[in-house]
């Protein structure tokens, strides 16, 4: 499958693209939010990639024929033709480190395509920053193709104990070190970040101050690339 590398897109030349993660419980998505809450109307967009590949996987025919060829028509319902079916594709990349990473480069290719897409559309309306927040960022190595990558940092007890509370569906502390042992080993990885939010505070205010800091940290690196830009043209 060829793979769109965004660097090659004017579009993202003229954005700032940022790289958001962290494990479960470190809140991230909080961060996120309160992010879009301070940026000025315009200035900043947001990519959920877990929701993009998520919807790609039910959209784009190439994936689903990829899909199929990979794993069988009954990773889709109806014979092929209907939804994914979850169940199914959580069987299959159960305790398979190899057919995680046959579904990863059927599907993250598309999505690389997919973001190039929505950067071209968002620097055509003016917009500064596109923010991508995905748990996968440096295990794809796709923070390689960012201006800037964040990490959402917090100790794992207060992660597991923030799981156990706010998870929609409730979790046993068992059940969260279980996922947490699939994901990246966070401590190992910080020094690929441009700058590591520490959110171990409970004070909605305190993390709001952090959430600014990191807001005036981002413009003022979109400002310092379009310096360099101009200086290079």
């Amino acid at each position: 499958l060829e793979q769109v590398d965004p660097r090659c897109d004017r579009s993202f030349s003229e954005m700032l693209t940022v790289g958001i993660t962290g494990g479960i419980g470190s809140g991230k998505s909080t961060v996120v939010s309160f992010l879009q809450q301070l940026m000025e109307p315009g200035t900043m967009d947001v990519l959920l990639m877990d929701d993009v590949a998520k919807s790609l996987m039910n959209t784009d025919e190439r994936i689903r024929q990829d899909l199929i060829a990979a794993f069988g028509t009954d990773v889709y319902d109806d014979g092929g033709r209907g939804s994914l079916n979850r169940e199914r594709m959580a069987s299959i990349v159960f305790g398979s480190s190899e057919n995680v990473a046959k579904i990863n480069s059927i599907v993250h290719p598309r999505v690389f395509e997919y973001t190039s897409r929505k950067a071209k559309e968002l620097a055509e309306a003016g917009f500064k920053i596109l923010l991508i927040e995905t748990a996968l960022l440096f295990s794809t190595k796709s923070h390689e193709r960012n201006d800037v990558n964040v990490l959402v940092s917090a100790p794992q007890e207060l992660r597991v104990e923030r799981a156990m509370t706010r998870s929609a569906v409730p979790l046993s502390r068992d059940q969260v070190l279980a996922r947490m042992s699939h994901q990246t080993d966070w401590d190992q990885v910080a020094y690929l970040a441009h700058y590591v939010l520490d959110n171990s505070t409970s004070d909605e205010a305190e993390l709001k101050r952090s959430v600014a800091h990191l807001k005036d940290f981002l413009l003022d690196r979109w400002q310092q690339k379009q310096l360099a830009a101009t200086a290079a043209s």
